[in-house]
């Protein structure tokens, strides 16, 4: 049994003093069950989750540990309190897994964890934690997922009832030995050997390198001194093929030559004789490297060591390393420090055998499990409902008040930043030194609040059409920039009556991207991003800088014919045409990828005309459609005004741009395919892996159903055709119905003021989906695989080391991109200021509704008294 089982195991047999409990374990079809127990025992298959729905519906508490808790919100059934057990810190110990793949797809997967741990920071009721570190890190977590509130501080200033420590225990009773498993068993190792004990796995944020070394050293003195790794296997098949330090400890050993010498590797002990390891051994190891797994672990093994009193050498940083240097239960030595652990076993080795014992029986007083538990057995004895579980519902009403005060506070940072850098030594030395050089004068666009049009029908004026902005969402796109923007340039070339603003805006691109533009293309303004905001966040703050008459929003691997922009703004001329797509190539020239689309019902698929097919003149006549692709979207400015910017919901993309359309069409505008405005789209940049495609897609086709279908649509179309075509969910889609499974709440209380109940049936029908039994949703294409060559890289490293000398020697230069700098905040503080202004109207009237609601409950009040009196 491995940790996490003996922790459950002691927890279960604790609660049972107090509380009817059952213990619910994994197990294989067909495995029996435990020996007689004083709590219930049961089985269920780890892959079959909906085996635990027999027992949920029996019990009242349910406690489950942190990894499981995204199957368990999966569940049609759930029991009225939820405990948490987060003593694992499952993500330091992910970030500490080595990875054989790029820092990209490590990213994708890491923005998987962060969705799955945000159901596991919102669906409790009561967390634990195994120390006060693991306490402060659990805190933040749950301040960032909103669960710190005033709700929660008022139920306990302390936060005791959120969150408290449940640490790892030891039995009650000493451990008694009932036969030789290792001494006199174990070939090479005899009944007079002083046997080293390195308990549990040799996971790779452990260090058993440094001790198979140490080893090798106190070997040079001491013969009789023998290390054991007796669990180099785990049990648990689910957890077998992660990655572990075993063979690189192997390899060691056998270059030292101490391979079933003074090193011996075995399999795994079973629990039964799990003491009877620990009473043979005369030495423990707890060695670690310098990690956040180390700052945040609980290294369960020593409180096994603690129980037969048996002396511990650890490395420091961890909880439990703490421990033993409190209570004098061995010795403590630093990361990879071999000759101080060798010394550390020849001194400790050297103690009689008794040395320790009142220190241990101290410690072994303080840590038992009864005293360990005691915070979950008064949860279970008096539960509590988390309290911000009605706060948050009632929260979502004052909607409107938050957003404001958190837009007024992000308007006084960006004011504030802007003030820096005027007042700033450098800025102020660079605009002395702009005396001396020649001027330039530079041209910005008007500063403006963007205003509400009343009516979009009146007929537009040439000069809203003359001003076009070019949106560029870059991410990692260095194999297609200098096509697309070189194809840009030419259209401000060949149509000079038209001012074209190109804005690139780069999502933390890792490849360069950036750097190329800023160097090759000045006249390109970029905005560069830390994180990646998806395509409708880079979407948006392209739109929010450049308030252009027209705003076109182009992919980075496009290819633009000439004539194109021109065709755009011919076909804006019909005043009722809020949104122009294009057609779209594949980069043959002679397949076609989009000539508009339309929507399936009822499950609300895109469907792109004339996908695939060889061009027959099939797409050559411009029509209205549904909706048209965001790969090549213009939008008119007073669509923008009239319906906001793109919803970032749909991150990282997919059916943002459906979502832009159906909402345009709602508010009377017309969605045009121009057939004229022609170009060629790879189709192939910034994508991840065929998973992580398919559950982006099928999440953005979800969300695009909760906030454009009614529940009742739900209920009538869009379940039963879906329950047909999606029998059993793959992997991908299941992760898809679990974000949709989060994002329901809000957007159907938010689109369809849809009551609880009406929310609650909806998240149990998806939640119904995520377990079907058979996926036939059509997969998407896989992309071709892509590498950047060596020669592309030093091309890029080069040209960065140009371009940095360049700017430092050149202060107009830099003085020219502080400039832009400012412009950029200057710009956002105004559409913040107008975000402020529309929220106070907003809030405005949801005051003036509040007053109205208080007046007619007073009157009510008035007239009721008097019948009271009577």
């Amino acid at each position: 049994m491995a940790g996490p089982g003996i922790r459950y195991y002691h927890l279960a047999r604790v609660l049972a003093q107090h509380l009817p409990t059952t213990l619910a374990a994994p197990a294989a079809p067909g495995e029996h069950k435990a020996q007689s127990q004083p709590f219930d025992w049961v089985h269920y298959d780890p892959a079959n989750w909906s085996s635990l729905v027999t027992y949920l519906r029996t019990h009242t508490i349910c406690l489950a540990p942190s990894a499981m808790v995204d199957q368990l919100a999966l569940l049609p059934v759930q029991t009225p309190y939820i405990v948490v057990d987060g003593y694992d810190p499952l993500l330091a110990e992910w970030l500490a897994l080595p990875k054989q793949m790029s820092v990209t797809e490590q990213l994708a997967m890491w923005h998987e964890q962060l969705v799955v741990n945000r159901s596991r920071y919102l669906i409790g009721d009561f967390y634990l934690c195994a120390s006060e570190r693991q306490r402060d890190w659990w805190l933040g977590q749950l301040e960032a997922s909103g669960r710190i509130n005033p709700a929660t501080f008022q139920h306990d200033p302390s936060l005791r009832k959120l969150i408290d420590v449940v640490p790892y225990g030891l039995p009650s009773t000493p451990a008694q030995p009932t036969r030789s498993v290792v001494k006199g068993v174990w070939p090479g190792i005899e009944q007079s050997d002083k046997l080293l004990l390195w308990g549990g796995g040799l996971w790779p944020w452990l260090d058993p390198v440094t001790a198979i070394r140490a080893v090798a050293l106190v070997r040079q003195t001491r013969q009789d001194v023998k290390l054991i790794f007796p669990g180099t296997r785990h049990p648990n098949p689910e957890v077998a093929g992660m990655p572990t330090a075993t063979a690189e400890a192997r390899q060691v050993a056998a270059e030292l030559g101490l391979v079933d010498q003074a090193v011996f590797f075995g399999d795994w002990v079973s629990y039964a004789d799990w003491p009877n390891v620990l009473l043979e051994s005369d030495l423990a190891l707890s060695l670690h490297f310098d990690t956040l797994e180390t700052r945040l672990a609980f290294r369960s093994r020593v409180l096994d060591y603690i129980w037969v009193g048996l002396p511990i050498i650890a490395t420091r940083g961890d909880a439990t390393s703490e421990l033993v240097e409190q209570h004098g239960l061995g010795a403590v030595v630093d990361y990879g420090d071999v000759e101080g652990l060798a010394v550390a076993i020849q001194m400790l080795l050297a103690e009689p055998a008794q040395a320790r014992t009142e220190a241990f029986a101290t410690a072994r007083y303080a840590l038992t499990w009864e005293k360990a538990a005691a915070p979950l057995v008064a949860y279970c004895r008096e539960p509590w409902m988390a309290t911000d579980r009605s706060f948050v519902e009632s929260f979502e009403d004052d909607e409107p008040a938050v957003e404001l005060a958190q837009l007024r506070q992000e308007r006084d940072y960006w004011r504030d930043l802007t003030g820096a850098y005027e007042r700033g030594r450098f800025i102020r030395f660079m605009k002395w030194v702009g005396h001396f050089l020649p001027r330039r004068r530079r041209e910005h666009p008007p500063m403006r609040p963007a205003t509400v049009s009343t009516s979009h029908l009146e007929r537009p004026r040439m000069s809203d059409l003359q001003t076009i902005s070019v949106i560029i969402p870059v991410r990692n796109g260095m194999p297609y920039l200098r096509n697309c923007l070189d194809a840009l340039l030419a259209q401000q070339q060949a149509a000079p009556e038209l001012k074209i603003q190109i804005v690139a805006v780069d999502n933390a691109s890792i490849d360069g991207s950036a750097d190329f533009i800023a160097q090759h293309y000045p006249m390109v303004r970029l905005i560069c991003n830390k994180v990646n905001r998806g395509f409708a966040g880079g979407c948006n703050q392209g739109l929010a800088a450049a308030p252009a008459g027209i705003a076109i929003l182009l992919n980075q691997d496009t290819r633009v014919y000439p004539g194109w922009v021109r065709a755009i703004v011919h076909a804006f001329a019909d005043r009722t045409t809020g949104i122009v797509g294009c057609k779209i190539y594949y980069p043959d020239g002679k397949t076609l990828q989009h000539t508009g689309g339309h929507l399936r019902r009822p499950d609300l698929n895109g469907i792109h005309f004339s996908h695939g097919d060889a061009d027959e003149g099939q797409g050559d006549q411009s029509r209205p459609v549904e909706w048209v692709t965001g790969a090549a979207f213009a939008i008119r400015r007073r669509v923008i005004d009239a319906i906001g910017y793109l919803d970032e919901g749909f991150w990282p993309g997919y059916y943002e741009d459906v979502d832009y359309c159906l909402r345009a069409r709602a508010a009377g505008w017309q969605v045009w395919y121009c057939a004229e405005a022609v170009l060629e789209h790879q189709e192939t940049s910034s994508r991840i892996d065929e998973r992580a495609v398919q559950r982006f897609y099928h999440r953005g086709r979800l969300r695009l159903a909760l906030k454009h279908l009614s529940p009742a649509e739900w209920w009538r179309d869009f379940l039963p055709y879906e329950r047909s075509q999606a029998m059993r969910a793959d992997a991908a889609v299941q992760s898809a119905y679990l974000d949709a499974v989060l994002a329901a709440p809000l957007l159907l209380k938010t689109h369809w003021h849809a009551d609880d109940q009406e929310v609650r049936e909806l998240v149990a029908a998806l939640r119904e989906l995520a377990q079907s039994e058979e996926s036939r949703f059509t997969a998407l294409p896989a992309p071709p695989p892509e590498s950047l060559s060596t020669q592309r890289l030093v091309f890029n490293a080069l040209g960065r080391l140009w371009y940095n000398v360049k700017v430092r020697v050149s202060p107009l230069q830099l003085q020219q991109q502080q400039d832009a700098v400012n412009w950029q905040h200057m710009q956002q503080l105004a559409s913040l200021q107008h975000q402020i202004d529309q929220l106070e109207l907003a809030n405005a009237a949801l005051t003036h509704q509040l007053a109205q609601v208080e007046a007619t409950t007073a009157q009510a009040n008035v007239a009721v008294t008097p019948r009271v009196e009577q």
